[in-house]
């Protein structure tokens, strides 16, 4: 359907809106709802890789406000499998906050 501007007129009488407010969809504009889960859960991973780096690198720009989480969706962005990188990091998150610390001390010690 085209937008016209008798019909966007229409439509924002009827919403009680300004008419510009009221504009066309972009050609390339989907109606599929894609959520974020989605695109770190799914496995089709040649496809769906390149959705979530595109996603990651979005975080990351979002958050330049906050350098470690700008950082840390840069990073796992860069890397080959970023599913592998995130089911790991799931798995961190379930040791005790004392247990990863050492995790982290021994595995700095050891590469140096």
């Amino acid at each position: 359907m085209i937008l016209t501007a008798s019909r966007r007129d229409l439509l924002a009488h009827f919403y009680k809106l300004h008419p510009g407010y009221i504009v066309r969809d972009k050609h390339d504009y989907s109606t599929d709802m894609h959520s974020d889960t989605e695109l770190l859960t799914n496995t089709n991973h040649e496809e769906e890789t390149d959705s979530l780096r595109t996603w990651l690198v979005a975080r990351a720009t979002e958050w330049q406000s906050e350098p470690v989480m700008a950082d840390f969706f840069e990073s796992l962005s860069s890397v080959e499998e970023p599913r592998t990188y995130l089911s790991l990091l799931q798995q961190l998150l379930t040791l005790p906050v004392e247990e990863l610390e050492g995790v982290v001390l021994t595995l700095q010690k050891h590469s140096v």
